[in-house]
């Protein structure tokens, strides 16, 4: 049975959430089993652990340790069952937010480099930004969004496409004026691959 492994990267507000109910309904048309990791940061900061309470650095860690694991575990059901699994964001995240020196020395705290890494995916989705002249447009629907100004929400989205455009097999969406034809895009670029 085949597998196929998703990165989702970019911003909120992009199209992810609909793009990932896309390629579930294509896996599901092929009979194929799906599974979906939600973007890891999102589900701490609620908790109260965040980069202000922890620093950037030690917050990172988390999130790469937890990434990992559902690297790994995703990895595990599609190479046991076949399938799609879809991740909201991914370790190469890293580098994103810690830059490449600090990227490159939390990885190998872990034993992993960003090549290595890039390698847990067949395809890297990535989904740019429409953020207005303020980038109010990217922190609007995530209250959990931890960027206090336009400058530094515009200047994360550069950030986080220098990093992901180096994947091998990065495929960018490009903001649409209509929100049905990156969900359409993001599931044709998975059949491509099943």
């Amino acid at each position: 049975m085949k597998s196929l492994k998703i990165v989702l990267a970019g911003g909120p507000g992009t199209g992810k959430t609909s793009s990932a109910r896309a390629i579930r309904a294509l896996a599901e048309s092929r009979g194929l089993p799906y599974y979906e990791y939600r973007e890891v940061a999102t589900d701490l900061i609620p908790t109260g652990i965040t980069p202000k309470t922890l620093g950037e650095y030690e917050f990172q860690r988390l999130v790469l340790r937890q990434e990992l694991e559902n690297e790994a575990e995703g990895q595990k059901k599609v190479g046991e069952t076949g399938g799609v699994v879809v991740f909201d964001r991914g370790s190469p995240d890293v580098w994103v937010y810690l830059g490449n020196a600090e990227g490159d020395r939390l990885a190998g705290e872990f034993g992993v480099t960003k090549d290595e890494l890039f390698g847990h995916f067949d395809l890297c989705l990535f989904f740019g930004e429409n953020p207005g002249e303020d980038g109010s447009d990217i922190k609007r629907g995530n209250q959990y969004r931890v960027e206090e100004s336009p400058e530094e929400i515009l200047s994360l989205a550069d950030r986080s496409y220098d990093v992901w455009h180096e994947h091998p097999h990065f495929v960018h969406l490009g903001w649409e004026n209509d929100p049905g034809e990156k969900p359409k895009k993001a599931a044709a670029e998975a059949a491509k691959r099943l």
